[in-house]
C-alpha cells in the first residue's frame, strides 16, 4: 500500500512538467531595487538639489598605524586628516569645496556605484584592516569597504579611486597637505 501511495505521489508530481517550464528563469545578475542613498545620489547627479543630510566619509585609519580620514558635507565643508603613529606625525586640513566639485564627486560615486558592497566577507589576516566609505543621503546611510592591503595593491579598485578623488580636492585648500591617501 505504501508503494502505491508513493507511486501516485511521484506520478502526480511529474504530471505537470509544463508548470515548471512556464516560470521565467533569471538571466544574469538580478538588479536590486534602488535604496534611498542610490536614489538621492542619482537625482543629484541628474541636477537635483544636494540634500542637507548629504555627507561622505572615507577612512583607512588603523588603530596601531594611523591613516587617512576625509569627510565632506552637503555644504562643501571639507576635512582631511592624516596620521602616522609610527612617526608620531599628523596633519589636518579644513576648508570648503565648491558645489561644482561636490557634484562632480557625487557623479563619480554614481558611476562607480559607491553605495554597493562588492568585496566578499572573509576573516582578516593578522594586522589587516579595511578602508571604508560611508555615504549619508536621503535619510539613509550606505557603507562599503575594501581590504586596505588589497586596495593599495590595486589602484584601480573602486575605493582607491574614490579616495584619490576625495583627497585631490584638498589641492585648492590651505597649504600643508600630507601624503596622498
Amino acid at each position: 500500500m505504501k508503494r502505491l501511495r508513493l507511486l501516485i505521489l511521484l506520478l502526480t508530481a511529474c504530471a505537470h512538467p509544463r508548470a515548471a517550464e512556464q516560470q521565467p528563469v533569471p538571466q544574469g545578475p538580478v538588479e536590486q531595487p534602488q535604496g534611498p542613498v542610490e536614489q538621492t545620489l542619482r537625482a543629484v547627479a541628474g541636477g537635483a538639489e544636494i540634500p542637507s543630510d548629504f555627507a561622505v566619509v572615507y577612512t583607512d585609519e588603523h588603530g596601531m598605524w594611523g591613516g587617512t580620514r576625509i569627510s565632506i558635507s552637503a555644504t562643501g565643508a571639507y576635512e582631511w586628516r592624516y596620521s602616522n603613529r609610527e612617526r608620531d606625525e599628523s596633519q589636518r586640513i579644513e576648508g570648503s569645496i565648491t558645489e561644482a566639485q561636490l557634484r562632480d564627486l557625487i557623479g563619480f560615486m554614481v558611476e562607480l556605484r559607491a553605495w554597493r558592497q562588492e568585496t566578499p566577507t572573509r576573516p582578516p589576516v593578522p594586522d589587516e584592516s579595511a578602508a571604508t566609505l560611508i555615504i549619508q543621503a536621503g535619510g539613509s546611510e550606505a557603507r562599503m569597504w575594501e581590504w586596505y592591503n588589497e586596495m593599495r595593491s590595486s589602484p584601480g579598485s573602486r575605493l582607491s579611486r574614490i579616495a584619490a578623488r576625495m583627497g585631490g580636492l584638498r589641492a585648492g585648500l590651505p597649504p600643508g597637505a600630507g601624503p596622498n591617501p
